[in-house]
């Protein structure tokens, strides 16, 4: 069956660097279930300076982030588009907090309105892509940060109209979320009923990354996501994965991550303390 609204956190759950080595004060809040969706998570760090790793990995998401200094009042709001490389994190000043909506790569069009095609791995002004936003949520993290979620719920669920949502988009996202990346332009294309180029065309608009790309991110992170599991063997995730072999694998997975796949899961099991809180391989 066609879906036009995805029920995400059943088929696809990306993971970020920060949500599994925690520190600095970093905690995710899960959004209502009218926003689920859309809406990865709202997250919150309280000291910037203690970031937790050197590098944010792609988890297909795109970010707004509000930035507030120690002992100031003005807010700092910026765009954070989809990644499609490790980005070397550069840290701020001691004590500088951050607020941030973690909207996954399909939705954040939908509340900016605006073209989002050359937003993929660039750092902006949030006022250029989400002039309400930051309007209605500067002056509640200033005066009163402790309901700066409420407030964003009510002005995302406000801003939001799934009657006008792009069907055809969505169901080309449902498609590679439910196969985990292992799907073909063609496909895609087939599925919303659009020629290659208009695919092409539509998911640079609406997600700043081009239909293959965006699926080898969603594939990444699925493989990213099987290999934090028990009983995780590489030459069965070429085969479940559909990669043409382990060296393939291994080298894509470097790509995206930044560093080796062996590597990687060392770092992230040897802090055992997330792993009870991880959802199961979806």
């Amino acid at each position: 069956m066609k879906k036009s609204v995805l029920p995400v956190n059943h088929i696809y759950l990306p993971l970020a660097s920060a949500s599994l080595f925690g520190g600095g004060g970093y905690r995710e809040i899960s959004p209502c279930p009218e926003l689920a969706p859309f809406v990865r998570c709202f997250w919150e760090m309280d000291d910037f300076r203690e970031f937790p790793v050197p590098t944010i990995i792609p988890d297909t998401c795109a970010d707004v982030l509000f930035e507030r200094a120690p002992g100031e009042t003005d807010i700092r709001a910026s765009f954070c588009g989809v990644n499609d490389a490790p980005l070397f994190v550069q840290n701020a000043g001691k004590g500088v907090k951050l607020y941030a909506i973690r909207f996954y790569a399909w939705a954040a069009a939908i509340f900016s309105g605006e073209s989002l095609e050359n937003s993929a791995n660039a750092y902006r002004p949030a006022e250029e892509f989400f002039p309400g936003l930051v309007r209605g949520l500067t002056p509640v993290l200033r005066d009163t940060p402790s309901l700066w979620i409420p407030a964003a719920e009510g002005l995302l669920c406000q801003a939001l109209d799934t009657r006008s949502l792009n069907a055809r988009l969505m169901n080309s996202v449902y498609k590679v979320l439910e196969r985990r990346g292992r799907v073909f332009l063609e496909e895609m294309a087939s599925e919303s009923v659009w020629s290659g180029r208009q695919l092409q065309r539509v998911f640079l608009k609406e997600t700043g990354l081009s239909p293959k790309r965006f699926a080898q991110l969603v594939r990444y992170q699925s493989l990213w996501r099987a290999a934090l599991s028990p009983g995780f063997r590489v030459l069965d995730a070429v085969e479940r994965f559909g990669y043409t072999d382990q060296s393939h694998l291994l080298r894509e997975f470097k790509r995206f991550h930044g560093i080796p796949l062996t590597q990687a899961r060392r770092l992230a099991l040897g802090d055992v303390a997330f792993l009870q809180d991880l959802p199961p391989d979806l």
